[in-house]
């Protein structure tokens, strides 16, 4: 007898971003969390399927969380099954396109190289960002450009110690800890997507070691200005969701279908560049938590559109940048002669009163300028 499948705190965050989604649509409005999957699980199938706003990815993720939930709570249903056959096709299908290893349309768009995101690191001047959220959004991009990036999960839901003691086997952490005089941090990853794999445990640990010395002190000096229970927090002592990681890599880079795999995808592509021996691919593989394979497959990004077409692409690009910089400086223009315009105007009515009434002559050039008249009978201007 099959063992009862185990629901774990990832599947519960995935039934809630479900119900949310069922919720948001038209004739769902009155589902309810506590018993919408008793209400509605046949009807998934084709709200799943039909939805236009999630990735395959999503899709795949939903099919699993569904069919779990039901082995657990209605395991004679038969849909169950129908539920793990669209999942395991949806999976079947991205590893074939993964494996093609060519950006995607929405990589193609939104695809940026780590450069472009350590340019952004540099023009930020930490000590100027006034709040909380700010500061978290900088701490992000820090950790996901200048440390091997992990999955999203864990940093939304790392927890900060200081000592060895404080680490359970099942929670996320990064640990601050000094080594003599030396200040080191460790992501402690005990909770992701490959936790328990026995495949993974021959290539992976759950300690991290974090090796940039310019984000240990970023960590360093974030806890110290902000003490606090989570890693990233946007109310104190109060983690944040997956949702809203995404959401500040977003604003503070300016993309705005950025995702975490991307990230990962920039510092691998950026990596490889640098690095061509299978060794030190595979220490990298190690502290992104997956394989040297994986990484090849899954994460490392060629783009297959032809050079003469990209060429083509930019000049189109350039071109309309330039059509829309003359509007733009056109409209400026108006906008600027409008304004002197108006202070023109002010000026003549503030002349002609202090000459009307304060009997201050204006001067000869003043008079030219504004183009003055006086008449001589009532001699006023």
């Amino acid at each position: 007898m099959a063992p009862k499948p185990k629901w774990s705190e990832t599947d519960a965050k995935g039934l809630t971003w479900i119900y949310n989604y069922v919720k948001s649509l038209p004739g769902y409005a009155d589902a309810r969390k506590e018993d919408f999957m008793y209400k509605y699980n046949k009807k998934l199938l084709g709200i799943i399927s039909k939805s236009t706003t999630w990735s395959d990815g999503s899709k795949q993720r939903a099919y699993f969380t569904v069919a779990k939930w039901l082995s657990i709570n209605h395991k004679n249903r038969k849909i169950i099954d129908t539920y793990k056959e669209r999942g395991f096709a949806l999976k079947e299908q991205r590893e074939m396109e993964e494996g093609e290893n060519v950006l995607d349309a929405k990589e193609i768009e939104n695809m940026k190289p780590r450069s472009y995101f350590l340019e952004i690191l540099s023009k930020i001047d930490e000590s100027k960002l006034k709040t909380r959220v700010e500061h978290m959004k900088y701490l992000l991009l820090s950790l996901l450009v200048k440390q091997p990036p992990v999955r999203t999960s864990f940093y939304s839901s790392a927890q900060i110690v200081t000592t060895q003691s404080a680490i359970k086997d099942d929670e996320n952490y990064i640990w601050l800890r000094k080594s003599g005089s030396n200040h080191k941090v460790d992501y402690v990853v005990n909770v992701d997507k490959v936790s328990g794999s026995r495949a993974f445990s021959d290539y992976g640990d759950s300690f991290i070691e974090v090796n940039d010395p310019e984000l240990i002190k970023i960590i360093y000096e974030s806890h110290k200005k902000y003490p606090r229970k989570y890693l990233i927090e946007e109310k104190k002592n109060s983690g944040v969701s997956d949702p809203t990681i995404l959401k500040w890599l977003r604003d503070i880079t300016s993309v705005k279908g950025l995702t975490v795999d991307m990230m990962r995808s920039s510092y691998i592509t950026d990596f490889y560049e640098k690095n061509k021996t299978f060794g030190k691919r595979k220490e990298l593989a190690s502290k992104m938590r997956h394989s040297v394979m994986t990484a090849s497959r899954n994460y490392l990004k060629v783009e297959d559109t032809p050079m003469d077409i990209r060429f083509e692409k930019l000049e189109k690009e350039n071109a309309d940048l330039k059509i829309e910089n003359a509007k733009l400086k056109n409209e400026l223009d108006h906008y600027k002669e409008t304004e002197d315009a108006k202070e023109k105007r002010r000026k003549r009515v503030n002349i002609i009163y202090t000459a009307n009434v304060k009997k201050i002559e204006p001067k000869a050039s003043t008079i030219r300028k504004y183009d003055l008249k006086k008449d001589d009978k009532v001699k006023y201007y």
